[in-house]
């Protein structure tokens, strides 16, 4: 027979099997594009604020985008972690109630026992 903690150890060690492998290399792409133009770009961007300006408010803005979806994506796991943990908490609660009616159970039972072995 198994114990309270032989199945809760089994359910975490099930739930951990379960769970997406957490800090997986990242496969790096091909190396980025260097323009042999890039020089006088960077000049003419120097030279003329407006253009620099829109520049800034389109990377900006696609910034904020990938910001926002890796904040979103991390939102997920933060979730999926407070669930794995109230799941953890509620199969260790039901566990005791579990223990605890075994316990009562078995406190009756001396109870009668002691009962019977007082009336002889």
């Amino acid at each position: 027979m198994r114990t309270t903690a032989q199945y809760l150890l089994l359910g975490i060690f099930l739930s951990l099997l379960a769970w997406p492998t957490i800090g997986q290399a990242q496969v790096k792409g091909p190396a980025p594009y260097e323009s042999a133009m890039r020089s006088e770009c960077a000049e003419e961007m120097r030279k003329d604020p407006v253009i620099r300006a829109e520049c800034k408010a389109q990377w900006t803005d696609e910034l904020r985008e990938q910001d926002f979806r890796q904040i979103t994506k991390d939102n997920k796991h933060v979730v999926m972690a407070y669930a794995a943990i109230w799941i953890i908490v509620m199969l260790f609660v039901v566990a005791l109630w579990m223990r605890q009616r075994k316990l009562t159970a078995e406190i009756a039972r001396l109870e009668d026992e002691l009962k019977k072995a007082a009336a002889e």
